[in-house]
């Protein structure tokens, strides 16, 4: 993980789908130490050549399945010590996606 010197950047993303007269949330089970089996919020680190809105995407997709979505910047979380693993910046996207229409793909 970083040092101090040179934290990381995270997509994630807070996708909300209204089906059967409900707003949900979409979650997805983390796989790694040290919040294995954890619900969280579909989501990743920035690789070298990809903005951060390309990276929302893509952790999105190998995450959910999830594709083509509205999807907008919300809010960027930067407190030192938020992430026990390291200095890691996250950028979070709210994303709206059609309840009725959506077909998840665990990744």
């Amino acid at each position: 993980m970083p040092d101090a010197q040179h934290p990381l950047v995270a997509a994630d993303v807070a996708v909300f789908a209204f089906q059967d007269g409900a707003m949900n949330v979409l979650l997805v089970r983390r796989r790694y130490e040290p919040y294995q089996s954890y619900w969280a919020l579909p989501g990743g680190l920035l690789e070298a050549e990809e903005t951060l809105e390309e990276a929302a995407e893509r952790e999105l997709r190998e995450e959910t399945g999830v594709t083509d979505t509205w999807m907008e910047q919300l809010a960027t979380f930067s407190d030192i010590d938020r992430d026990p693993r390291g200095r890691v910046i996250s950028c979070c996207y709210l994303a709206l996606v059609d309840g009725g229409r959506a077909r998840l793909r665990p990744g």
